[in-house]
């Protein structure tokens, strides 16, 4: 049996809408993963939060390059509670330059907001 391993706690702050890479998870070839992404994010004033988990699977062959299980939007499970007017996103992203998994998080325009992460993998 296989179980989560944490492999960053973070924390990070965007201040306008420009998706930005908070993290990055190399793929052995011949492998499948399980990303898990916690996050809890606040407005600077703590009007608005935003609690969420956020899970995909990604495999690699021995020649080829990181692939998400599923594409689009249908390959990311999302669980959220959020008080924010307009969301918050975050994506696992197959990088196939760098055969790893992106986690991107993405603000909103001239709006600070904290980001605190904790990202699991599991092998599968």
């Amino acid at each position: 049996m296989s179980y989560r391993t944490p492999v960053a706690n973070l924390t990070y702050q965007t201040t306008d809408g420009t998706q930005q890479t908070v993290f990055s998870i190399a793929v052995a070839k011949n492998s499948g993963l399980v990303v898990t992404v916690e996050l809890f994010s606040a407005q600077d004033d703590y009007s608005n939060v935003l609690y969420g988990t956020y899970t995909s699977a990604f495999y690699r062959t021995n020649s080829g390059s990181v692939t998400r299980v599923f594409g689009g939007s249908q390959g990311l499970i999302k669980n959220t509670l959020s008080l924010f007017p307009v969301g918050v996103t975050v994506d696992l992203v197959a990088n196939t330059g760098t055969n790893a998994i992106d986690v991107k998080i993405t603000g909103l325009l001239l709006t600070t907001i904290n980001h605190r992460l904790v990202i699991t993998t599991k092998n599968i």
